[in-house]
């Protein structure tokens, strides 16, 4: 046979290794705005006293396929899911009260203080659940989100 020919060799491990590589990727980037999307919301729903709590809250994309969206502090778990009944210490209570009601003097200071420990280990504290409220709010986006993702990195 004379002329010129073109010969297209297609080496499929080659495409399926790059394709593996594109979705590998869009679900990384998907799952880190999925979890920038609950930090957000998580930072929104968090009660302020001082703004640690909403200022610890942070994402961890460290490990393949797993975003982690959290507070690293003492005190987060009590206020997501509330506490059983327990008498609480007085320091954190009267600088609460302090704050929040802004109550100075020291007779009424103390008597509030009291009371809303008393209360404390009588009921315990109600959940708050910012995280929970914030990853239940953007669940029903996440496929959508990582699916986007995914396709866009697949049209490059």
């Amino acid at each position: 046979m004379n002329g010129i020919r073109i010969v297209i060799v297609v080496l499929p491990q080659t495409v399926v290794e790059n394709l593996q590589e594109k979705i590998s990727r869009g679900i990384k980037d998907g799952l880190r705005d999925v979890g920038f999307q609950i930090e957000r919301r998580a930072k929104r729903n968090a009660p302020v006293n001082t703004g640690a709590l909403r200022r610890s809250i942070t994402i961890d994309d460290s490990k393949e396929n797993v975003v982690r969206v959290g507070s690293n502090l003492k005190y987060a778990p009590f206020v997501e899911f509330g506490t059983k009944p327990h008498m609480p210490p007085w320091e954190p209570i009267e600088y609460w009260v302090r704050r929040k009601l802004r109550i100075k003097d020291k007779k009424e200071l103390q008597k509030v203080t009291f009371i809303i420990r008393k209360k404390i280990a009588v009921r315990g504290t109600k959940g708050q659940f910012y995280l929970t409220r914030a990853f239940n709010d953007v669940k029903p986006r996440i496929p959508r989100v990582i699916r986007l993702y995914i396709q866009r990195y697949l049209q490059d």
